[in-house]
């Protein structure tokens, strides 16, 4: 319950903020609008596959989803800054209750993010005339729920490591990062390379290979990619628990 209450309180201070809706849900739906119309506006021989929307959806939904971990470390680092969390020490509430109060209202903000987003790539699959399967787009939301859980913890780790003044420069800095390895405006696998193999070290591409693969139902493509991801969010979850115990220790 008093978890329950936590979430609540961060999810008000989120729907306050009016610049989290530009960023979180306005900038990808802009970039999917623009980057279509700029492909669309080529000739059919220069078209780039991976902004056909079948495979820009899904780029862009994790994209999209970089902006949970801003909004996460802002969150952490205002509330370190202003002594609330020093306050809330003396409370009952462990370190993952902490955490999960943060977690949830931003999971639900990703929700948010998946269904403007992919609502909007319906509307222009008609107006390009490329097909969209409902069906591939609904596992899609299901195997994007622990890339929001990666991204999210990420924002959460960040936000206990540094102040309010610092953590933002860091997301942003991990946000261009994570776009640029994950293939979000690339292919990577036609670059090839050593390129593709630093790539092929971090969660992000693996992130993105996970989405357009459910996108285009080539669900056999998934499994190394997923269990990449699973063990990422889980290793910097449980990162982010002990720093965070440590942290209120050494503040309280």
């Amino acid at each position: 319950m008093r978890m329950k209450v936590f979430a609540a309180r961060n999810s008000r201070e989120m729907l306050r903020d009016f610049v989290t809706y530009i960023f979180t849900v306005g900038v990808p739906l802009l970039m999917l609008v623009v980057m279509t119309f700029v492909n669309e506006s080529l000739p059919a021989s220069a078209h780039v596959d991976i902004f056909r929307i079948d495979q820009l959806a899904p780029g862009i939904a994790v994209f999209a989803f970089t902006f949970l971990m801003l909004n996460g470390a802002l969150l952490v680092s205002k509330d370190r800054s202003t002594a609330l969390l020093t306050r809330l020490y003396a409370s009952p509430m462990n370190p993952a209750d902490y955490l999960l109060g943060y977690t949830l209202p931003l999971l639900m903000m990703a929700l948010g993010q998946y269904v403007v987003l992919f609502s909007g790539a319906l509307i222009i699959s008609s107006i390009v005339g490329i097909a969209l399967s409902f069906s591939n787009i609904l596992l899609t939301g299901v195997v994007l729920v622990p890339v929001a859980l990666l991204f999210i913890t990420m924002g959460l780790l960040f936000g206990t490591l540094f102040n309010d003044k610092a953590a933002p420069p860091v997301s942003s800095l991990f946000i261009t990062l994570s776009t640029i390895i994950g293939g979000v405006w690339m292919d990577i696998a036609a670059v090839g390379g050593a390129f593709e193999a630093v790539c092929n070290l971090f969660p992000f591409y693996h992130a993105v290979k996970i989405a357009r693969s459910v996108m285009a139902g080539q669900f056999d493509k998934i499994d190394l990619s997923l269990l990449v991801v699973l063990c990422y969010t889980v290793i910097i979850s449980g990162i982010a628990v002990i720093v965070f115990k440590n942290k209120m220790k050494s503040d309280a």
